[in-house]
């Protein structure tokens, strides 16, 4: 009876390993070249994020997998809050309700955080009533971010290489 002298094996079960990295928000926009791309593929990973998260996959409903331009603003709004925070230390102070140093090279803008988060210029702009909230009171981005550079070159393609005049919006 050969069935007797075969001993019984078992399957061996070795425990999986995941690794998370983390890479720095501003870092992941020095990796594209154009900012519609950016925000596309951002949207696509917050979309997953949504999916898979066990306290949002409830909620999440998206029967197509195009890009809906809620979403993609969404980023966009992200993006600005992200850039703001980490190239103006004055963010986390505004944010907190303290009052600038007088060092501070912003002061002279009167910046304010609005109520979605967004660092603004409060200047003379602010006194004329036919003008719309946006154009009021401007967001202060900072020169040297990738995300301020991109824009740019995104508002440049879209006015059709228009020049400084039609950029300022």
């Amino acid at each position: 009876d050969l069935g007797s002298s075969i001993a019984e094996t078992h399957e061996e079960v070795k425990p999986i390993k995941t690794y998370f990295n983390q890479v720095p928000s501003s870092d992941i926009l020095s990796r594209f070249s154009d900012l519609s791309r950016a925000m596309r593929v951002i949207s696509y990973i917050f979309r997953f994020y949504k999916a898979t998260h066990p306290a949002l996959k409830q909620t999440f409903n998206y029967t197509s997998i195009v890009l809906q331009h809620s979403e993609i603003k969404d980023v966009k709004n992200r993006l600005v809050v992200i850039c703001q925070s980490l190239y103006f230390p004055e963010y986390s102070l505004l944010l907190n309700g303290l009052t600038l140093p007088r060092k501070s090279c912003i002061l002279p803008f009167n910046p304010f955080i609005d109520s979605n988060g967004f660092l603004r210029i409060n200047g003379r702009l602010s006194h004329c009533p036919t003008l719309s909230y946006e154009e009021r009171f401007p967001k202060l981005l900072p020169y040297s971010s990738p995300f301020t550079r991109l824009y740019l070159e995104l508002l440049h393609k879209i006015s059709i290489h228009g020049q400084n005049a039609l950029l300022i919006r």
